[in-house]
This record gives C-alpha cells, sequence and structure tokens, in this order.
C-alpha cells in the first residue's frame, strides 16, 4: 500500500468543529495495519478564506474606480497592481 496524504476530514471535538488533514501508510512489513496521523488545518483553512476574501474586496475597489486611478507598487517602485481607471 501506499501513503495517501492530505484526505480533508470534518470532526466534531467537544469545543466544536474541526477541519483536520489525514495521512496514513501502511506498517513497514505489514500489510494487516496502517499508521494515521492526523493534523488540524482549521485555522489554516479559515486564514485562507479570510485571504480570499481580503483579495475579492480589494479586486472590487479596484474595478469600481473607474474615474480614478490606482496603482501600487512593492519597495522598490515596480508597479504590482493597477486599474483600468
Amino acid at each position: 500500500g501506499e501513503t495517501e496524504r492530505n484526505l480533508p476530514r470534518d470532526v466534531v471535538v467537544a469545543e466544536g468543529s474541526r477541519v483536520v488533514e489525514l495521512t496514513t501508510a501502511p506498517l513497514p512489513r505489514d500489510s494487516l495495519f496502517n499508521v494515521m496521523a492526523f493534523r488540524d488545518v482549521t485555522a489554516e483553512r479559515e486564514n485562507a478564506r479570510a485571504l480570499r476574501e481580503a483579495r475579492d474586496l480589494f479586486a472590487g475597489v479596484l474595478d469600481a474606480a473607474s474615474e480614478q486611478a490606482i496603482i501600487g507598487t512593492d519597495p522598490s517602485g515596480h508597479i504590482t497592481v493597477f486599474n483600468n481607471g
């Protein structure tokens, strides 16, 4: 058997719902048993959702500013974002 990684699972614990990733692999030289590892990815998933929402809000602001030009640069002055204003 092969190692299976990052199988998302929703679990409910006493504190509430959590999202975990499950990794499972067969024990060496034993086809009857597997070892399983769980990793709580609840905060990681929440951070990714918040980042998507912020990115969508930023894109909406850029799209709505049709009368003004918005230009963003990195610290060295290279343009990294602009709108069609």
